[in-house]
């Protein structure tokens, strides 16, 4: 440990039983599967059709309607909630 730092503020907290943890957007199944941790499940490949439409639309000097885009996610649930 560094000198002046106490101990760091989560050490010592157990997962789910004093701190719920959820992961989101970043961690991948296979970790979540071998950390047993609960996490939201995007829809990688429709978020990143949006984002190639939008792209194009860009690069072809096309208007980009703004528009709210709501895709579709699921809890996949492990023991840490």
């Amino acid at each position: 440990m560094p000198p002046n730092q106490g101990p760091s503020p989560v050490q010592g907290l157990r997962i789910p039983e004093d701190v719920r943890l959820i992961g989101f957007a970043g961690i991948s199944e296979a970790v979540a599967e071998v950390l047993n941790i609960s996490c939201v499940q995007q829809n990688v490949s429709l978020l990143s059709q949006y984002a190639c439409e939008m792209l194009l639309r860009q690069i072809h000097k096309q208007d980009v309607i703004e528009k709210r885009i709501v895709v579709p996610t699921a809890l996949l649930p492990g023991q840490s909630i």
